[in-house]
């Protein structure tokens, strides 16, 4: 099962309401394969902020960790998986941002339903909203 258009807005909503103070965001909710099912960029967005959102929700979903965040921190720390991570990217066509500020989102039954992006701000306070909004419309994210 895939997240519905309507939760993906939730979403949407909630992640801006904790940007409200913090900057301009785009943020990008995905389905189970990574295809975008809603997204808002604001106004005075980046040019690619689309792209990079999209990109860290694309690499939270594709990979075991749930969070673009840890996939970067492992990619940092281990020269090994640093190669397979930077593999992994080409074989996605590039589509995987690997850092902060993607997360996978999953049901009350920790059923995988899609993936959330954000980019406008650091990294790591894209990922900290991406976070709190998930959790403010009712999903879990790691």
């Amino acid at each position: 099962m895939s997240i519905s258009l309507a939760d993906a807005d939730r979403i949407i909503d909630a992640v801006l309401n904790a940007a409200s103070d913090k900057g301009t965001v785009t943020v990008v909710v995905t389905d189970t394969g990574g295809a975008p099912k809603a997204f808002k960029k604001q106004d005075g967005g980046y040019l690619l902020d689309f792209e990079i959102a999209l990109g860290r929700a694309f690499a939270a979903l594709s990979l075991s960790p749930g969070t673009s965040e840890q996939l970067a921190a492992f990619r940092d720390r281990n020269a090994g998986f640093r190669v397979l991570v930077e593999s992994v990217i080409r074989a996605s066509g590039g589509r995987m941002v690997v850092e902060a500020g993607g997360v996978r989102l999953a049901d009350a039954g920790q059923l995988v339903v899609g993936a959330v992006g954000v980019a406008g701000l650091a990294p790591a306070e894209c990922q900290k909203i991406a976070i709190e909004g998930a959790k403010s419309a009712g999903f879990r994210a790691p």
